[in-house]
């Protein structure tokens, strides 16, 4: 019980570096053709960086946006997570304004302050789900020590 406690702490600390991420690469100026952040967002992060399932399949969708060299807008954002059948667990298409009203202007020194923080809490609950599985075979061993 309490590795889930601390799971859904870490999961709190991170969320708002997650938006801020997030809301970084949506309003980014340097959109088509260069998409500075989303190209530097992809050399540090991958989805399982992010703690939120909310904000994983946003990325996803921004990842392939952005991999098929499509604009990385509302209309596609809502395009692929439709396809994918995912709002129920994306929320409703008015996050996209939650994401993007956090960040005044995307600047890189911001990102990467977030990425940092999102890095470390990410390093944290891999620590915490493998202690969690140890602790799951000590005490399911019937092993005599």
């Amino acid at each position: 019980m309490a590795g889930h406690s601390a799971t859904a702490g870490l999961l709190e600390r991170s969320r708002p570096a997650e938006a801020w991420v997030l809301g970084a690469i949506l309003v980014d100026p340097l959109q088509p053709p260069s998409r500075n952040i989303m190209a530097r967002c992809l050399e540090q992060i991958d989805e399982e960086d992010f703690a939120s399932e909310r904000h994983r399949i946003w990325f996803r969708a921004l990842r392939k946006m952005f991999t098929d060299g499509k604009p990385i807008n509302i209309v596609t954002v809502h395009d692929i997570i439709e396809e994918w059948k995912k709002w129920d667990v994306a929320g409703p298409l008015s996050y996209f304004d939650v994401l993007i009203e956090g960040v005044p202007s995307a600047t890189w020194g911001g990102v990467q302050d977030a990425i940092d923080v999102m890095k470390k809490i990410s390093r944290s609950r891999a620590l915490l789900d493998m202690a969690g599985e140890v602790s799951e075979r000590a005490m399911g061993s019937t092993e005599d020590v």
